[in-house]
């Protein structure tokens, strides 16, 4: 094998390895969990939050047995500073509320701040 293939591949292997290290150990990641004001069901957000954009959160609403009943995925383009999603039972357990704020603007309020409600059977 020539120099030249040689250091191309080396430089290939490397740029992978950038790229897969970037997207494991530079993304911010929480889960926030609520039970239901009945314990029949528990609504769980995981959220990631790489270094640049593209936030993503998984929401899922399950019974106490595990069983699923509603799952959604969010992803936004915003920028700036992650925070954790809130989650509100309504108090006849019927329906739960996630609050997602995002986009940190320097330090002041966030940019972006998004309900969403989740009717549950």
């Amino acid at each position: 094998m020539n120099l030249k293939r040689r250091r191309f591949i080396m430089l290939v292997v490397v740029l992978a390895g950038c790229m897969i290290g970037w997207h494991t150990l530079l993304i911010q990641r929480s889960s926030v969990s609520a039970e239901s004001p009945d314990a029949r069901h528990i609504a769980v957000v995981q959220s990631s939050f790489p270094m640049f954009g593209d936030y993503h959160y998984d929401i899922e609403v399950r019974r106490s047995d595990g069983v699923l009943i509603s799952r959604m995925e969010v992803r936004d383009k915003l920028f700036g500073w992650a925070r954790d999603p809130s989650i509100e039972w309504a108090d006849d357990s019927t329906t739960v509320t996630i609050g997602i704020r995002d986009g940190d603007a320097e330090g002041g309020n966030s940019v972006a701040r998004k309900r969403i409600s989740i009717d549950v059977p």
